[in-house]
């Protein structure tokens, strides 16, 4: 890592300390989340939750119609599981900004966030407690041919899905995938988290900002490998590791199975069950 990465993250470092110091002196004087300012309205609770509403969509695809996914989802409770179809259901959402249509062959889910002022406030709880709840099914035994799965906030569970490519992406949020395989997964956590159970084969991209991600594979350590780079945080490949500020490992280059790691301030952690 140069230079100008390792200033970039000290002075990180530097101001997230800052501002735990100033938010704790803050509490200490009296100040709460319900006085906050944001965009010119006042918190009346914990925060907004623009996808939150009193409305249900529920619809479904006809099988053999999809063979690609591409699901961009935010503050909302999700599950993806086998069914009997491709259907969804999401309860209490803003039907004006949820939406769910299939594009060709790609199933398609978009939420839209924008525009705070127009958001409803959530008064006196965490938005948490009222996030949308959706339900999302795929036949079981099919092999999704590409899967795009961004979450910004919220949580989202997956279990038993296969697919020959992913990408897989966390802003806030928490994704947990149990069940999970891939011939090739990029992955990208921002400040939240992923887990994930499962098996990941070929070349793969991962990056972490100052989240965490933790796999376990099945599959020997030794024929996986990894080329990492770290900034303050931590990559673990099984028996191996490496952290600290501009640290930085090479292994098994000629693995059939390589991850490229990039890791900021969080922590990567790969572990295998064989």
């Amino acid at each position: 890592m140069n230079t100008f990465y390792r200033v970039v993250g000290g002075a990180a470092a530097i101001l997230i300390g800052l501002g735990v110091l100033l938010g704790g002196i803050g509490f200490l004087l009296g100040g709460r989340m319900t006085q906050m300012p944001v965009a010119g309205v006042a918190f009346t609770g914990w925060g907004y939750n623009p996808l939150w509403g009193q409305d249900t969509v529920e619809t479904s695809y006809p099988d053999g119609s999809v063979r690609k996914l591409d699901f961009e989802l935010t503050c909302m409770d999700v599950q993806i599981l086998e069914g009997d179809g491709f259907w969804i259901r999401a309860e209490n959402v803003d039907g004006k900004r949820f939406s769910t249509y299939q594009d060709g062959d790609t199933w398609k889910i978009r939420c839209d966030n924008k525009h705070l002022t127009s958001r409803k406030p959530i008064v006196g709880r965490n938005w948490e407690h009222n996030a949308p709840q959706v339900t999302i099914t795929v036949p079981r035994d099919f092999v999704v041919e590409e899967l795009d799965l961004e979450l910004g906030m919220g949580t989202l569970t997956m279990d038993g899905v296969t697919t020959w490519k992913s990408d897989l992406e966390v802003g806030m949020g928490s994704m947990t995938l149990t069940g999970f395989s891939s011939s090739q997964c990029d992955v990208d956590v921002g400040m939240g988290s992923l887990v994930l159970n499962g098996k990941i084969t070929g070349k793969g991209d991962i990056q972490c900002g100052m989240g965490s991600i933790e796999m376990t594979l099945g599959g020997r350590e030794e024929d996986y490998g990894c080329r990492a780079t770290v900034g303050m945080g931590t990559v673990i490949l099984g028996s191996e590791s490496t952290g600290g500020m501009d640290g930085g490992m090479t292994r098994r280059r000629d693995a059939p199975n390589f991850f490229n790691i990039d890791c900021g301030m969080g922590s990567v952690e790969i572990y295998f069950t064989e």
